[in-house]
């Protein structure tokens, strides 16, 4: 019945001619849930931002919180263009309640040629950093494109959204093939496993919010790249096509580091361990309620077990 509904939608609504030709089929009405931040601010967990950088195209982030019980809701988007990196750093900076704190200058600049006449342009940023008022993140990764292009004065545009107070980290170079199996563990229905809204058996470890309209939008227009013919399509391909994905680039690399289990630094395996010791004594200090603000979830074991 699901593939007979999906394929109905897709002619419909022109995105594929077959269940077959989408690159997700997995992704099925029960994977979106009506959860947004006020929902679950308070509960237990871990936060993270992942996203890809684009000016022409969309610069795109997701709002990742890895529950107690190791589900995973997508809970926020972020998807705007036209503007610098230091401008979106500020936005999702600001997207995410947190509030940001001059911390210096920099010099940045290019050069130009005009008129055969080498100029060198130059003008001082103001360095913020996050300052964590209201929600810590694990991490905030960003496409590891973005760690290699820079501007004519030799600037990445890691180091824009750095120097726009958001403390980015490479993502995964792995290719699309490695990434979407990743991804597809996670949009895996287990027959013996709980809906987290619902209760009811036959549920994924990944759900999305219906506020994230975009990522929405992305699942159901990405299909499976085709080999051409003349002009006919035969034999898809497992591979998807490299267009309106800039909100599924960064869930797959979400995916992928789940799989290598590298989410969890040491250090914050440690404040964890130390903070629950504090609890059982009956020693929580204001410090350590600092510390671990937010982070009361206990470390993730087995994401997809």
């Amino acid at each position: 019945d699901h593939e007979l509904i999906a394929i109905g939608k897709a002619r419909y609504y022109g995105i594929a001619q077959s269940i077959s030709e989408l690159f997700y089929p997995e992704v099925r009405p029960l994977h979106y849930v009506d959860l947004n931040y006020q929902s679950i601010k308070d509960k237990p967990g871990f936060h993270f931002r992942y996203g890809d950088y684009g000016y022409s195209a969309p610069t795109a982030f997701l709002w990742i919180w890895v529950t107690s019980e190791n589900d995973i809701v997508v809970y926020r988007e972020y998807y705007k263009k036209g503007l610098t990196a230091y401008e979106h750093a500020q936005n999702i900076v600001s997207a995410s309640g947190n509030k940001l704190r001059i911390r210096g200058k920099e010099q940045v600049g290019g050069v130009e040629i005009e008129g055969g006449k080498v100029s060198k342009l130059f003008k001082w940023l103001d360095i913020f950093e996050e300052d964590v008022s209201e929600r810590r993140f694990e991490k905030t990764v960003l496409d590891w494109h973005c760690f290699e292009q820079k501007d004519g004065g030799g600037t990445t545009m890691a180091r824009y959204f750095q120097y726009g107070g958001l403390p980015v980290r490479r993502s995964t170079t792995a290719q699309i093939e490695q990434r979407s199996q990743a991804l597809r563990l996670l949009l895996k229905i287990r027959l013996d496993k709980k809906h987290m809204v619902t209760g009811a058996l036959g549920a994924p470890r990944l759900y999305i919010s219906n506020e994230c309209s975009f990522l929405k939008w992305e699942l159901s227009k990405c299909r499976r790249r085709t080999r051409l013919h003349s002009e006919h399509r035969y034999n898809p391909m497992e591979e998807r096509v490299t267009k309106d994905d800039h909100l599924i680039d960064p869930l797959e690399y979400f995916a992928v580091d789940v799989s290598r289990m590298l989410l969890l630094t040491d250090k914050f395996q440690k404040i964890i361990k130390d903070e629950d010791r504090r609890l059982k004594d009956g020693r929580k200090t204001e410090s350590s309620t600092r510390q671990v603000r937010h982070r009361t979830g206990p470390p993730l074991r087995g994401i997809y077990a």
